[in-house]
C-alpha cells in the first residue's frame, strides 16, 4: 500500500475512534451498536402494509375519477408508483369481465337463458338415461347369479 493511503487509512481510523472525520475525507461510517446484529433481520425494519380492495378501489377511482395525479396519491398513501400501476392494470383488466356479464342487453340475456335451459333439459335427460341404464344392469346381474345359482356354478 502506497505510502499516502496508509497515512489517510490511519487519519480515518483514529477520526473515526474520536467519532470526528474532517472535511477532506468523505466517509460513512457505520454508527456502533450496543449489541450482535442479527445478519438476517439487519436491514428489515420496516413491516410490509396491505391496503384492503376497498382501499385500493377508493386510490384507483380517486385518479381516475376526481384526476388526482399519482404523484400526490403515493405520497398521500406512501405507496410505489409501479403498485399504484398494478392496481390500475387489474382495474381496467377487470372492466372486460363487467361488459361480458351484461353483454348484448335484454335479448341477448333471454337467448342465453334459453340456452342455458336447453342444457339443462339435455343434463336431466342424461341423467335419466344413465339411471335406467343403470337400473338394467342390476336386472340383468342379478338374473344371471339367480341362473348360476341354479346351474350350480354358484
Amino acid at each position: 500500500m502506497a505510502p499516502i493511503l496508509r497515512r489517510r487509512l490511519r487519519i480515518v481510523q483514529a477520526c473515526a475512534e474520536a467519532s470526528w472525520v474532517p472535511r477532506s475525507v468523505s466517509v460513512q461510517l457505520k454508527p456502533t451498536t450496543s449489541g450482535p446484529q442479527d445478519a438476517e433481520t439487519e436491514g428489515m425494519t420496516k413491516k410490509r402494509r396491505n391496503h384492503s380492495p376497498q382501499k385500493k378501489a377508493e386510490i384507483v377511482r380517486r385518479h381516475l375519477v376526481d384526476k388526482v395525479p399519482v404523484s400526490d396519491l403515493c405520497d398521500e398513501y406512501k405507496i410505489q408508483p409501479s403498485v399504484f400501476y398494478g392496481w390500475q392494470k387489474q382495474v381496467l383488466d377487470g372492466l372486460e369481465g363487467f361488459f361480458e356479464d351484461n353483454r348484448g342487453g335484454n335479448r341477448a340475456r333471454k337467448v342465453r337463458e334459453r340456452e342455458s335451459s336447453r342444457e339443462r333439459q339435455k343434463i336431466e335427460a342424461l341423467e335419466a338415461k344413465i339411471a335406467r341404464k343403470d337400473f338394467v344392469i342390476a336386472e340383468i346381474s342379478e338374473q344371471h347369479i339367480k341362473l348360476k345359482k341354479s346351474l350350480g356354478d354358484l
